[in-house]
């Protein structure tokens, strides 16, 4: 039997794999609010943590949790009747599932869950029972499973626990004095984080999930924990007994790592007399196999550098001179870290880095102006405004972050990744992965949530307000088997192979999605180059050719649209209009792919 593959293709996420001539760039990417949940201009709406699963994001707003499901497009306050206690954040997700502490009076702060809506939020573990509570904090993600901490009975001390997201699996690992969590590694199997057992020194602790051992009595600096290479790597003192290697001249607070057995110094990040003892590498994070840190060398301040196992590298001197740009909640996502930095012209703002100092920029800056102080006020102090972006999650095909901003407040923002800019003679494979259907806001119509097309060709579409008066699919009417406000159904058998748009009609007029339905394999998309690479200035046409070309719908040159004369699935021809400047000419092609920037594409010649 034909297997069928559905989705909507100028939606779907698409996997690159590029081989080419030339090197690729990048348009900038757009930025813009992705959610006002609480309209107005407050800045003090705080958004204490925030984190997705699936199809839903979650976070922390004045007091509240919210979530956002993309696919419903609305946000809602989770438990209306509780204290949402963040004070001991981050939260975690168990199996998916949001694992944080909330308060109400019968059980006091205990152990909640959420899958994300209102019904399925509830009370995981009444840890203490009764009038006793064991305030649980400091949420660890391991994989599936989230460690953290709580107060024993008397609330003397501290213990070590451990949930797989079920009341059962909610088990305790051990007692200790201390836990806290300023960012955890996983290695080998095991958890990474910081704690003491008889004080209150935040060492480097591990846990396997059953029982949890100090690595090293070394008490790092303001530093998170991040696995690289075999090693977790952290700040301390350079010169502790400890370290294996210490001596050599390096002092001070410097960039060492463990692999469980032994602690060694990495890098001598500061190797300068005038500031020996605080290099202090933080905010560690990892991307394209190098180890991303903001530390002081002595001579630029606290910037962003590089370590690739070896060596130590600069990778922007974004305060020029001895300030210090400070980066902060480096966060690494496709292949860009963001963070918020300050420069000599603006306060903490929101930056990004690809891992070179001319990919290392101020993308924006989301609160521009200065602080307004009141006539009394004698505690307002000035000075510039700043959006201090944070929580970075890759969520909905965007990165999406909190800030402040003159216009909305605190809210969501997000960042929307540019189209793919690539020069001739480059190869760009395109392969559709798991479908991702949108909702349209239409009054009385919505996409469905989800396609199901099973073995007999019966195609079952689900949402809500859909009450669709008919089907074609190519062009050929579909017989519907069943319709209502919330389901359709009907049969699309003894389709060949290949790709179909989907028109529905009904009250809500007419909706096309292009190539929504695969028959077949899923269709790959591949542009070799172009024609020609001249034009002579009365114009003519000029042909893209490739494999899965089909699907293009639109090619536009220097923003002017042109016309298709033909296309197939190896070849697109269109119409060049005549010019009188001898100019160089970029061609966008757009259809049921990722649209792509051919820059230099051709030029008029005589």
């Amino acid at each position: 039997m034909t297997k069928f593959f559905a989705a909507i293709a100028a939606t779907i996420a698409m996997i690159f794999s590029m081989v080419f001539f030339g090197s690729a760039a990048q348009a900038t990417p757009t930025v813009g609010i992705y959610l006002d949940n609480l309209p107005g201009t407050a800045t003090n709406y705080t958004i204490s943590w925030m984190g997705a699963s699936g199809s839903k994001l979650f976070f922390h707003q004045n007091g509240n949790l919210y979530v956002f499901d993309k696919d419903l497009d609305t946000s809602v306050e989770l438990l209306p009747d509780h204290t949402i206690l963040t004070s001991n954040n981050p939260f975690a997700f168990a199996d998916g599932k949001l694992v944080f502490n909330a308060y109400e009076a019968t059980h006091g702060q205990e152990l909640y869950i959420s899958d994300g809506t209102v019904a399925g939020t509830s009370l995981l573990k009444d840890i203490l029972p009764g009038s006793a509570e064991s305030q649980p904090g400091f949420f660890m993600q391991f994989g599936q499973r989230v460690v953290f901490k709580t107060r024993n009975a008397g609330n003397t001390s501290n213990e070590l626990w451990i949930t797989d997201g079920t009341s059962a699996g909610t088990t305790k690992i051990r007692d200790m004095s201390y836990i806290i969590n300023y960012g955890t590694a996983v290695l080998n199997g095991k958890l990474y984080f910081r704690g003491d057992n008889g004080g209150y020194g935040a060492r480097i602790w591990s846990t396997d999930g059953v029982t949890a051992n100090q690595v090293t009595s070394i008490i790092p600096e303001e530093a998170n924990l991040t696995a690289y290479n075999g090693w977790v790597y952290f700040n301390g003192d350079s010169t502790h007994a400890d370290v294996s290697n210490r001596g050599n001249g390096v002092t001070g607070y410097e960039l060492l790592r463990t692999n469980g057995t032994i602690v060694e110094v990495a890098a001598d990040v500061n190797p300068t007399t005038a500031n020996s003892s605080w290099s202090k590498p933080t905010n560690l994070s990892v991307m394209n196999n190098k180890l991303y840190f903001s530390a002081n060398d002595g001579v630029h301040g606290y910037e962003l550098m590089s370590f690739d196992g070896t060596s130590v590298s600069l990778i922007k001197d974004q305060y020029v001179g001895i300030g210090s740009s400070s980066p902060w909640l480096m966060t690494p996502i496709n292949g860009v870290i963001y963070y918020a930095a300050v420069d000599s012209s603006n306060d903490r703002e929101l930056y990004s880095s690809d891992g070179t100092e001319a990919g290392t920029n101020l993308v924006q800056n989301m609160f521009p102006g200065s602080i307004v102080c009141g006539q009394y006020d004698f505690m307002c102090f000035g000075g510039p405004n700043q959006g201090d972006p944070r929580w970075f999650v890759e969520f909905d095909g965007k990165v999406v972050f909190a800030s402040k901003s003159s216009s909305h407040g605190t809210e969501i923002f997000a960042i929307t990744p540019a189209a793919v800019v690539t020069p001739p003679n480059q190869t760009v494979t395109v392969t559709p992965v798991a479908p991702v259907v949108p909702v349209f806001k239409q009054p009385k119509f919505e996409m469905p949530s989800r396609i199901e097309i099973d073995s007999t060709g019966k195609v079952s579409l689900i949402g809500k307000d859909m009450d669709v008066a008919s089907v074609s699919i190519g062009g050929v009417a579909q017989r519907i088997e069943f319709n209502s406000e919330t389901k359709l159904e009907f049969d699309a058998s003894g389709l060949k192979p290949g790709s179909y748009d989907l028109v529905m009609k009904g009250a809500f007029g007419t909706y096309t999605v292009q190539r929504a339905i695969y028959v077949g394999q899923p269709i790959v998309t591949k542009v070799a180059g172009i024609s020609e690479r001249t034009m002579s200035l009365e114009g003519g046409e000029l042909s893209i050719r490739g494999v899965g070309l089909e699907g293009t719908t639109q090619i536009s040159m220097n923003g002017r649209v042109l016309d298709i004369v033909n296309k197939s699935d190896a070849l697109v021809t269109f119409k060049v209009p005549a010019s009188t400047v001898l100019s160089r000419n970029a061609l966008m092609i757009e259809g049921s792919f990722t649209p792509m920037i051919f820059n230099n594409a051709f030029s008029y010649s005589r």
